[in-house]
């Protein structure tokens, strides 16, 4: 699935001919040391198969926003929350 649409587009992976320069010497296949679309389909393969391995480590869920409210309003240390968050 990934194939097809990677190889369709061979002209714009040219410009990453640069990085092969920096993997000349890593541990890698021929293949992914001298081609860049070769690699860049092993990369997001391997990128495919870490999301969605199964690791044991349970999913991490967040409070719904009114039980974050409810912590602020209660003076409950609830910076965690909001976080990053832009107004």
């Amino acid at each position: 699935m990934i194939d097809p649409l990677l190889y369709a587009r061979t002209s714009v992976l040219d410009r990453e001919q640069p990085i092969l320069k920096e993997i000349r010497d890593a541990p890698l296949d021929f293949r992914f040391r001298s081609d860049t679309t070769a690699l860049t389909v092993e990369c997001l393969i391997k990128a495919v198969e870490a999301r969605t391995m199964d690791t044991g480590v349970p999913n991490t869920r967040f409070p719904p926003a009114s039980t974050a409210r409810s912590c602020r309003a209660t003076n409950t240390s609830a910076s965690f929350i909001n976080k990053g968050s832009t107004r």
